[in-house]
Protein backbone atom coordinates (compact mmCIF):
# COMPACT_ATOMS: atom_id res chain seq x y z
CA UNK A 1 0.00 0.00 0.00
CA UNK A 2 2.25 2.46 -1.26
CA UNK A 3 2.17 4.98 -3.96
CA UNK A 4 -0.80 7.37 -5.18
CA UNK A 5 -2.81 4.71 -6.68
CA UNK A 6 -5.65 3.13 -4.86
CA UNK A 7 -8.60 1.36 -5.64
CA UNK A 8 -10.59 -0.91 -4.34
CA UNK A 9 -13.90 -0.27 -1.60
CA UNK A 10 -12.43 1.18 1.47
CA UNK A 11 -13.72 0.50 5.08
CA UNK A 12 -11.74 -0.52 7.71
CA UNK A 13 -9.10 -3.05 7.96
CA UNK A 14 -8.10 -4.06 12.21
CA UNK A 15 -4.88 -6.10 11.65
CA UNK A 16 -4.26 -7.98 15.13
CA UNK A 17 -0.55 -9.71 14.95
CA UNK A 18 -0.41 -12.70 17.12
CA UNK A 19 2.64 -14.43 18.28
CA UNK A 20 1.88 -17.32 20.56
CA UNK A 21 -1.17 -16.07 22.25
CA UNK A 22 -3.59 -18.02 20.98
CA UNK A 23 -6.20 -17.41 23.51
CA UNK A 24 -5.94 -14.14 23.45
CA UNK A 25 -5.75 -13.75 19.60
CA UNK A 26 -9.30 -15.58 19.44
CA UNK A 27 -10.45 -12.37 22.00
CA UNK A 28 -9.43 -10.04 19.90
CA UNK A 29 -11.33 -11.60 16.62
CA UNK A 30 -14.54 -12.00 18.78
CA UNK A 31 -14.27 -8.30 19.87
CA UNK A 32 -12.68 -7.04 16.70
CA UNK A 33 -15.97 -9.06 14.34
CA UNK A 34 -18.45 -6.90 16.81
CA UNK A 35 -16.48 -3.50 15.74
CA UNK A 36 -18.80 -1.03 13.38
CA UNK A 37 -19.54 -0.10 11.05
CA UNK A 38 -20.18 -2.79 8.67
CA UNK A 39 -17.37 -2.10 6.27
CA UNK A 40 -14.97 -3.59 8.79
CA UNK A 41 -12.44 -6.11 8.28
CA UNK A 42 -10.77 -8.17 10.47
CA UNK A 43 -7.47 -9.71 9.92
CA UNK A 44 -5.20 -12.26 12.19
CA UNK A 45 -1.52 -12.23 11.33
CA UNK A 46 -0.15 -15.72 13.00
CA UNK A 47 3.58 -14.89 13.68
CA UNK A 48 3.54 -18.00 15.87
CA UNK A 49 6.43 -20.59 15.37
CA UNK A 50 5.52 -23.83 14.80
CA UNK A 51 4.30 -25.96 12.25
CA UNK A 52 2.67 -24.19 8.87
CA UNK A 53 -1.09 -25.63 9.88
CA UNK A 54 -1.77 -24.33 13.59
CA UNK A 55 -4.84 -25.08 15.30
CA UNK A 56 -6.18 -21.75 15.69
CA UNK A 57 -6.35 -21.70 11.93
CA UNK A 58 -8.10 -24.89 11.34
CA UNK A 59 -10.47 -23.64 14.60
CA UNK A 60 -11.47 -20.26 12.84
CA UNK A 61 -11.86 -21.42 9.82
CA UNK A 62 -13.93 -24.18 11.63
CA UNK A 63 -15.79 -21.92 13.05
CA UNK A 64 -16.61 -19.49 9.67
CA UNK A 65 -15.07 -16.22 12.01
CA UNK A 66 -15.85 -13.76 9.03
CA UNK A 67 -11.75 -13.21 9.89
CA UNK A 68 -9.02 -13.43 7.24
CA UNK A 69 -6.44 -15.79 8.93
CA UNK A 70 -2.96 -14.93 7.78
CA UNK A 71 0.01 -17.41 8.31
CA UNK A 72 3.34 -16.25 7.96
CA UNK A 73 6.18 -18.42 6.83
CA UNK A 74 7.98 -16.85 9.86
CA UNK A 75 8.41 -14.54 12.38
CA UNK A 76 8.16 -11.35 10.98
CA UNK A 77 8.01 -9.14 13.68
CA UNK A 78 4.51 -6.99 14.70
CA UNK A 79 4.78 -3.79 11.82
CA UNK A 80 6.20 -6.56 9.20
CA UNK A 81 4.14 -9.19 9.84
CA UNK A 82 0.70 -6.06 9.50
CA UNK A 83 2.28 -5.11 6.52
CA UNK A 84 2.13 -8.74 5.41
CA UNK A 85 -1.49 -9.25 6.42
CA UNK A 86 -2.01 -5.75 4.77
CA UNK A 87 -1.18 -6.74 1.43
CA UNK A 88 -3.33 -9.97 1.84
CA UNK A 89 -6.07 -8.00 2.72
CA UNK A 90 -5.89 -5.62 -0.23
CA UNK A 91 -5.62 -8.82 -2.66
CA UNK A 92 -9.03 -9.54 -1.53
CA UNK A 93 -11.00 -6.56 -0.37
CA UNK A 94 -8.47 -3.73 -2.23
CA UNK A 95 -7.48 -0.73 -0.51
CA UNK A 96 -8.56 0.15 2.83
CA UNK A 97 -9.50 4.19 4.21
CA UNK A 98 -8.55 2.95 7.45
CA UNK A 99 -5.84 0.58 8.93
CA UNK A 100 -5.62 -0.48 12.46
CA UNK A 101 -2.36 -2.43 13.40
CA UNK A 102 -3.01 -3.75 17.10
CA UNK A 103 -1.19 -6.28 19.20
CA UNK A 104 -3.98 -9.17 20.03
CA UNK A 105 -3.92 -8.01 24.01
CA UNK A 106 -6.17 -5.28 22.52
CA UNK A 107 -10.13 -5.23 23.45
CA UNK A 108 -12.54 -2.94 21.35
CA UNK A 109 -14.91 -2.86 24.47
CA UNK A 110 -17.00 0.10 22.54
CA UNK A 111 -17.95 -1.50 19.43
CA UNK A 112 -18.94 1.97 17.46
CA UNK A 113 -15.36 3.15 18.91
CA UNK A 114 -14.32 3.21 14.91
CA UNK A 115 -16.80 5.58 13.85
CA UNK A 116 -15.49 8.59 15.47
CA UNK A 117 -12.87 8.17 12.45
CA UNK A 118 -15.53 10.33 10.77
CA UNK A 119 -14.26 12.88 12.49
CA UNK A 120 -11.36 13.09 10.16
CA UNK A 121 -12.65 12.32 6.98
CA UNK A 122 -12.62 16.19 5.71
CA UNK A 123 -9.23 16.55 7.47
CA UNK A 124 -6.27 15.46 4.60
CA UNK A 125 -3.54 16.42 7.11
CA UNK A 126 -3.71 13.31 9.69
CA UNK A 127 -1.77 10.25 9.29
CA UNK A 128 -1.85 8.78 11.96
CA UNK A 129 -4.72 8.66 15.01
CA UNK A 130 -3.89 7.61 18.32
CA UNK A 131 -6.81 6.04 20.55
CA UNK A 132 -7.22 6.03 24.32
CA UNK A 133 -5.19 2.66 25.28
CA UNK A 134 -6.33 1.96 28.47
CA UNK A 135 -3.68 -0.26 30.58
CA UNK A 136 -5.34 -3.13 32.55
CA UNK A 137 -2.33 -3.43 34.61
CA UNK A 138 -1.35 0.03 35.20
CA UNK A 139 -4.70 1.39 35.23
CA UNK A 140 -4.25 4.34 33.14
CA UNK A 141 -3.91 5.66 29.67
CA UNK A 142 -0.93 4.99 27.55
CA UNK A 143 -1.57 7.57 25.13
CA UNK A 144 -0.14 9.79 24.19
CA UNK A 145 3.09 7.90 24.03
CA UNK A 146 5.32 11.56 23.33
CA UNK A 147 3.52 15.01 22.92
CA UNK A 148 7.33 16.21 22.10
CA UNK A 149 9.91 14.85 19.88
CA UNK A 150 12.77 14.17 22.13
CA UNK A 151 16.24 15.36 21.67
CA UNK A 152 18.99 13.77 19.92
CA UNK A 153 20.46 13.71 23.18
CA UNK A 154 18.42 11.87 24.93
CA UNK A 155 17.51 9.89 22.14
CA UNK A 156 21.79 8.77 22.02
CA UNK A 157 21.44 7.95 26.30
CA UNK A 158 19.03 5.16 25.59
CA UNK A 159 21.51 3.65 23.22
CA UNK A 160 23.52 3.19 26.65
CA UNK A 161 20.73 1.95 28.96
CA UNK A 162 19.29 -0.93 26.36
CA UNK A 163 22.56 -1.45 25.92
CA UNK A 164 23.20 -4.29 28.29
CA UNK A 165 20.52 -6.91 29.77
CA UNK A 166 20.84 -5.77 33.12
CA UNK A 167 20.41 -2.33 32.14
CA UNK A 168 17.34 -2.61 30.14
CA UNK A 169 15.86 -4.64 32.72
CA UNK A 170 16.74 -1.87 35.50
CA UNK A 171 15.27 0.71 33.64
CA UNK A 172 11.94 -1.33 33.35
CA UNK A 173 11.22 -2.15 36.61
CA UNK A 174 11.76 1.25 37.79
CA UNK A 175 9.58 2.42 35.01
CA UNK A 176 6.95 0.36 36.27
CA UNK A 177 7.62 1.17 40.00
CA UNK A 178 6.99 4.81 38.75
CA UNK A 179 3.65 3.98 37.70
CA UNK A 180 2.05 2.11 40.15
CA UNK A 181 3.78 4.76 42.73
CA UNK A 182 1.77 7.17 40.72
CA UNK A 183 -1.43 5.14 40.48
CA UNK A 184 -1.43 4.06 44.22
CA UNK A 185 -0.78 8.02 45.07
CA UNK A 186 -3.67 8.75 42.43
CA UNK A 187 -6.20 6.33 43.55
CA UNK A 188 -5.31 5.76 47.64
CA UNK A 189 -4.67 9.36 48.47
CA UNK A 190 -5.12 12.26 46.09
CA UNK A 191 -8.73 10.85 44.59
CA UNK A 192 -10.53 10.61 48.28
CA UNK A 193 -9.72 14.12 49.03
CA UNK A 194 -10.76 15.65 45.89
CA UNK A 195 -14.84 16.61 45.62
CA UNK A 196 -17.12 13.50 44.22
CA UNK A 197 -18.45 14.25 41.32
CA UNK A 198 -22.62 14.74 41.65
CA UNK A 199 -24.41 11.71 40.32
CA UNK A 200 -25.27 13.22 37.30
CA UNK A 201 -21.71 13.86 36.09
CA UNK A 202 -20.74 12.32 32.79
CA UNK A 203 -16.93 11.26 32.10
CA UNK A 204 -15.18 14.22 30.56
CA UNK A 205 -13.29 13.38 27.34
CA UNK A 206 -10.21 15.26 26.77
CA UNK A 207 -10.13 16.74 23.42
CA UNK A 208 -8.25 15.75 20.43
CA UNK A 209 -4.61 16.53 20.79
CA UNK A 210 -1.97 16.56 18.00
CA UNK A 211 0.95 14.66 19.72
CA UNK A 212 4.23 13.28 18.11
CA UNK A 213 4.16 9.95 18.67
CA UNK A 214 1.55 7.20 19.81
CA UNK A 215 1.78 3.89 22.02
CA UNK A 216 2.55 1.09 19.15
CA UNK A 217 0.33 -1.82 21.02
CA UNK A 218 -2.72 0.02 18.77
CA UNK A 219 -2.34 2.18 15.92
CA UNK A 220 -4.50 3.65 13.65
CA UNK A 221 -3.43 4.57 10.13
CA UNK A 222 -5.15 6.95 7.33
CA UNK A 223 -4.89 5.91 3.78
CA UNK A 224 -3.09 9.11 3.36
CA UNK A 225 -0.23 7.92 5.27
CA UNK A 226 -0.03 4.99 2.37
CA UNK A 227 -0.82 7.35 -0.10
CA UNK A 228 2.10 9.93 0.44
CA UNK A 229 4.81 7.48 0.82
CA UNK A 230 4.37 5.66 4.48
CA UNK A 231 4.59 1.66 4.92
CA UNK A 232 4.59 -0.63 8.10
CA UNK A 233 7.83 -2.24 6.59
CA UNK A 234 9.55 -1.19 10.05
CA UNK A 235 13.41 -1.97 9.44
CA UNK A 236 14.52 -3.19 12.66
CA UNK A 237 12.87 -6.42 13.73
CA UNK A 238 10.65 -5.49 17.19
CA UNK A 239 10.54 -2.14 19.21
CA UNK A 240 10.64 1.68 18.05
CA UNK A 241 7.72 1.63 16.06
CA UNK A 242 6.54 4.45 18.00
CA UNK A 243 9.51 6.84 16.93
CA UNK A 244 9.65 5.05 13.34
CA UNK A 245 5.45 6.14 12.69
CA UNK A 246 6.55 9.65 14.51
CA UNK A 247 9.25 10.23 11.85
CA UNK A 248 7.43 9.02 9.03
CA UNK A 249 4.56 10.66 9.38
CA UNK A 250 6.32 14.30 10.30
CA UNK A 251 8.72 13.12 6.94
CA UNK A 252 5.41 12.98 5.05
CA UNK A 253 3.75 16.30 6.20
CA UNK A 254 1.21 14.19 8.56
CA UNK A 255 -0.08 15.11 11.93
CA UNK A 256 -0.31 12.55 14.61
CA UNK A 257 -3.76 12.76 16.58
CA UNK A 258 -4.24 11.18 20.03
CA UNK A 259 -8.45 10.66 19.54
CA UNK A 260 -9.28 10.03 23.81
CA UNK A 261 -13.33 8.70 22.22
CA UNK A 262 -11.73 5.99 20.60
CA UNK A 263 -11.05 3.67 23.17
CA UNK A 264 -9.67 0.20 23.72
CA UNK A 265 -8.24 -1.84 26.34
CA UNK A 266 -5.01 -3.38 27.04
CA UNK A 267 -3.38 -6.44 28.61
CA UNK A 268 0.19 -5.01 28.97
CA UNK A 269 3.17 -7.71 28.05
CA UNK A 270 1.25 -10.40 27.12
CA UNK A 271 4.18 -11.88 24.79
CA UNK A 272 7.43 -10.38 25.64
CA UNK A 273 6.54 -10.09 29.56
CA UNK A 274 7.77 -7.13 31.84
CA UNK A 275 11.29 -8.59 32.48
CA UNK A 276 12.78 -9.02 28.62
CA UNK A 277 14.85 -12.04 28.16
CA UNK A 278 18.54 -11.56 26.86
CA UNK A 279 17.48 -12.57 23.35
CA UNK A 280 14.52 -9.72 23.30
CA UNK A 281 17.47 -7.50 25.21
CA UNK A 282 19.55 -7.48 22.06
CA UNK A 283 16.41 -6.85 20.09
CA UNK A 284 16.18 -3.82 22.08
CA UNK A 285 19.76 -2.59 21.92
CA UNK A 286 19.60 -3.17 18.19
CA UNK A 287 16.04 -1.08 17.76
CA UNK A 288 17.49 1.72 19.60
CA UNK A 289 20.76 1.91 17.85
CA UNK A 290 18.84 2.03 14.53
CA UNK A 291 15.88 5.22 15.98
CA UNK A 292 18.92 7.25 16.91
CA UNK A 293 21.35 6.87 14.19
CA UNK A 294 18.91 7.37 11.72
CA UNK A 295 16.36 10.07 13.14
CA UNK A 296 18.34 12.05 15.51
CA UNK A 297 22.15 12.48 14.20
Amino acid sequence: MTGPARSGAGGIAVIGVNYGTDDMALRFVQSAAALQPSLTATVLVDNSEGPQERAIGQRLRAEGAGVLYVRAPRNLGYFCGADYGLRQYVAVHGEPDWVVVSNVDIRFDDPCCLNRLQDFHAADDVGVVAPSIWSRRSRRDLNPRMRQRPGAAAMHMYKIVFGTWATLNAYELLAAAKHATKYLLKHYILDPLRQAPSDGAARRIPPLESIYAPQGSCVIFSSRFFERGGSLVYPSFLFGEEIYVAETARHLGLRVIYHPGIRVSHDDHSSTGLVRSRRVARLVKASARYIADRYFR
